[in-house]
């Protein structure tokens, strides 16, 4: 069985929507490193799927690509194999990259604009 090629703009959406679970999570068990280099290689250009298999994250590639489909279609889904909750695709913040992924953001509780963790730059405040 061969598994379609997982759209790079799908899987952005998905890491950066999962990232602050992602970091705990590498955090807790010890992989930080290996998150922190593959966000270095994708913000210089290498797509997320290559660079988070040439860093071995414990990510399947293909299971959050089909997760990123499922929230941009409206069924938030559950990633059982990372045991990460759904995150809510709201705000007036938008994202910044070209093409922008479905992720939207909100301030924090101190007013700071939300920031794209893949891309490293603050959200795009959507005009009404």
């Amino acid at each position: 069985m061969t598994t379609a090629p997982v759209d790079d703009a799908d899987l952005t959406a998905w890491l950066c929507t999962y990232l602050p679970a992602l970091t705990d999570a590498a955090n807790q068990h010890r992989w930080a490193h290996k998150l922190t280099a593959a966000i270095g290689d994708i913000r210089a250009g290498t797509p997320v799927a290559q660079a988070l298999a040439n860093h071995h994250l414990p990510i399947d590639i293909a299971a959050a690509g089909a997760e990123q489909v499922r929230i941009s279609r409206g069924d938030p889904g559950l990633l059982d194999d990372l045991n990460i909750d759904p995150v809510a695709v709201t705000g007036p913040y938008t994202c910044p990259a070209t093409p922008p992924c479905p992720r939207r953001g909100q301030p924090d509780t101190h007013g700071h604009q939300p920031r794209c963790g893949v891309r490293g730059t603050t959200m795009t405040l959507r005009s009404r």
